[in-house]
């Protein structure tokens, strides 16, 4: 009778377990995780995945926190570095030489520049002309002119002072059946003054250091250049551009899109996160292969994607992954005021620049 109590009350916790839904949380955002502590209880924990079961029913949980949920089934994580073989490809040697023109003084220049504003979150748009959101967008306009791109804002939200746009940037192929090869990052922030160097001033600085580079040279397909705002409000600027992009049938016109989000904190090595869809894991792996031919970088790959503007292109299937910092040594300042210049290592910035800058020649077709 022991015995058959014993399998009753296994076979019980079993089916409950076979029961228990996994959630992947889609915000680490601090404050958000304070709020909500007594609500989960973590399952994993490792840098960039971070999932968690109920304490309580889906539906009685706060509006906050259930937007902030996805079913998950744990077997489909992949969290892992990356280990590859060589024997399919040299590094180019011109693509090499190229690389070595990113600079570190120049990235901690513009990081220095942009975070030294007032707040860049999209609601100063509402309180005052020409805040720090506006300024960011003009600013940009702006560098990528002086980069020699053809500059364009979309505008997709109407503001009390200021519209909330898109500034993009293209550097048009001469060939006529050009594609286009993306990079984006994010301009707004949480909102502190004279803030968010690495979230997100270091993607703003990769792009201005791509784009200088990349000026005179030619390409066989298009490279454009795309400062997303509204990343920290639900993407609602990345969001526009994928739908924009939908609208007008030129989804199918994109090479792939690189995103860069918190490039320049570096406390544990010199290890980056590439984080996608398991749908794209070649893309990825092919571009840990051009971190190690081109970088001194630890790549690690990450399913699946959350968090920051790689999303919508994924969610229309676009071949697309999120460029990060080592999540596992994440940044102590992140989302807080002390997201400032001297907490920045260029020089690591600089190697995931190099990377960014060794796919887009590939990808957009380097002329010879």
């Amino acid at each position: 009778m022991k015995a058959l109590s014993s399998i009753i009350a296994l076979t019980f916790s079993l089916n409950l377990w076979a029961q228990t839904q996994d959630y992947l949380l889609l915000s680490h955002d601090p404050a958000f995780l304070e709020r909500n502590a007594s609500y989960t209880k973590t399952v994993i924990r490792k840098g960039r995945t971070y999932v968690v079961t109920l304490n309580q029913a889906f539906e009685t949980l706060p509006l906050e926190l259930q937007k902030n949920l996805e079913p998950i089934k744990t077997h489909e994580i992949i969290n892992q570095e990356t280990f590859f073989s060589f024997a399919s490809q040299d590094a180019d040697p011109r693509i090499a030489e190229l690389t070595k023109l990113v600079k570190p003084e120049n990235i901690r220049e513009s990081i220095g520049l942009y975070s030294n504003l007032e707040k860049r979150a999209t609601n100063v748009l509402d309180t005052k002309k020409n805040s720090g959101n506006k300024l960011t967008m003009d600013m940009l306009s702006l560098e990528f002119r002086a980069q020699g791109l053809e500059v364009s804002s979309q505008c997709y939200r109407k503001r009390k002072f200021d519209d909330e746009c898109n500034i993009i940037g293209i550097k048009r192929s001469l060939n006529p059946a050009a594609k286009n090869y993306i990079m984006v990052a994010h301009l707004d922030s949480v909102g502190w003054d004279k803030a968010a160097a690495d979230d997100n001033a270091s993607g703003l600085a990769g792009l201005i250091e791509v784009a200088r580079i990349t000026k005179n040279l030619s390409f066989d397909n298009n490279i454009i250049y795309v400062a997303v705002n509204g990343e920290e409000t639900g993407f609602n600027g990345s969001t526009a551009y994928v739908a924009d992009l939908k609208r007008n049938g030129r989804l199918n016109d994109v090479l792939g899109v690189l995103v860069m989000d918190m490039i320049a904190y570096n406390k544990k090595g010199n290890i980056l996160n590439l984080e996608t869809n398991n749908e794209f894991l070649d893309y990825v792996e092919w571009v840990g292969i051009q971190a190690k031919l081109y970088t001194n970088l630890t790549p690690k790959i990450i399913t699946p994607a959350w968090g920051s503007d790689h999303v919508p292109f994924l969610k229309e299937k676009v071949p697309t992954f999120l460029l990060i910092e080592n999540w596992e040594a994440s940044n102590p300042c992140y989302h807080k005021s002390c997201d400032t210049l001297a907490n920045i290592d260029a020089n690591y910035a600089a190697e995931m620049i190099k990377l960014n800058l060794a796919v887009t020649l590939q990808k957009a077709g380097l002329s010879l």
